[in-house]
């Protein structure tokens, strides 16, 4: 997996920034087009092991969120949800009948069989 587009923080800079494949920053910003300033990205209670990953579009920037940034486009992440979404890299997978972005980070000890889910 190459890393090409690093999103650093806009404010704090003790933070490493999320980072997207090219695949991945392509999908997003065929996304968000011109409706959205970027993403948010969050985490949900869900599947087989604890967590999945989120992605929304983002039409305006929401208070007590972290931003990160990238030329225009800006990802935002819950406060709350830092050390499991700061360092993240986000990848998107074609498959022949399936396609989805995958989420990698060090703190994810372990995903279900489907990949939906994870455990922190």
């Amino acid at each position: 997996m190459i890393l090409k587009k690093h999103f650093k923080p806009l404010k704090n800079k003790n933070l490493n920034g999320i980072f997207l494949t090219k695949k991945a920053y392509k999908k997003i910003c065929c996304i968000i087009k011109e409706k959205y300033i970027g993403i948010r990205l969050n985490l949900k209670k869900f599947g087989c092991v604890g967590f999945s990953h989120t992605i929304k579009p983002l039409k305006e920037k929401i208070k007590n969120d972290i931003f990160f940034k990238y030329k225009k486009i800006i990802i935002a992440i819950p406060k709350s949800k830092k050390k499991f979404l700061d360092a993240l890299t986000i990848d998107f997978i074609k498959k022949k009948f399936s396609k989805s972005f995958k989420f990698y980070h060090k703190k994810i000890k372990n995903t279900c069989g489907c990949g939906e889910s994870v455990q922190f």
